[in-house]
């Protein structure tokens, strides 16, 4: 396998249901954005929204990324993401080598 010189990132979002993370999961994985995710939930989200205080129960999912998709994804957000304002937040990670070998084989590898 060839080495990858690209950065690895994880990133979070949540949903409505756990069938949507799955849909938002495959869509990614199909467009080799992200090289895996994971769904975690039920959850509690307590949140401030048009001025009132939010209680709902949502599906958190991580995602598994080189850095050169991150907006890629956040582009893909903005079309499928059953929310108006889609939580993506994000951030760079160190991983063994191997694991981020296997990452970059599992995404596309443009810029």
């Amino acid at each position: 396998m060839n080495k990858c010189e690209m950065q690895l990132m994880i990133g979070w979002t949540t949903v409505p249901s756990e069938e949507k993370a799955k849909e938002i999961l495959q869509f990614l994985l199909n467009k080799k954005l992200i090289a895996c995710g994971q769904i975690d939930g039920p959850v509690c989200s307590i949140y401030e929204w048009r001025n009132k205080i939010e209680e709902d129960t949502e599906w958190r999912i991580t995602l598994k990324f080189k850095s050169t998709n991150q907006s890629k994804i956040y582009k893909c957000f903005v079309e499928i993401h059953p929310y108006e304002t889609p939580q993506w937040v994000f951030w760079e990670v160190n991983s063994s080598e191997e694991y981020r070998n296997w990452v970059c084989k599992n995404t596309h590898h443009s810029n």
